[in-house]
């Protein structure tokens, strides 16, 4: 290949990665799986990193509303309180992760070209 082919395939793919990076992670792994509640939970968990990298003191109606939605781990954030992060949360977040990331390995390992 070219080198002209080269740099214009890897400015496309830098371009398309800012682009995804606004997108959200949540939308992202919509795109690659078809498991809305999953996508949704990836969400809540962007929505707490989110408030907490920039300094929220509060529980913001967005974060209250995923925290009445059945797939929310039951984080129980409630709009207006104080936003605190204790070790359920976070053990939420890694057993959410973990168990994710098990499925998607599992359904890899599954697929019909995975044996090839």
């Amino acid at each position: 290949m070219s080198a002209a082919w080269e740099d214009a395939w890897r400015n496309r793919l830098d371009t398309w990665q800012r682009k995804r990076l606004y997108d959200g992670l949540h939308r992202v792994f919509l795109a690659f799986c078809t498991v809305e509640t999953w996508a949704e939970t990836i969400e809540g968990m962007g929505l707490v990193r989110h408030l907490l990298v920039h300094g929220e003191s509060k529980v913001t109606a967005e974060l209250a509303a995923f925290c009445a939605k059945p797939h929310s781990m039951k984080l129980g954030f409630k709009e207006g309180e104080p936003l605190s992060m204790h070790l359920f949360h976070l053990q939420a977040f890694e057993a959410f992760t973990d168990q994710l990331l098990n499925a998607l390995n599992i359904s890899l390992a599954e697929h019909p070209v995975a044996a090839k």
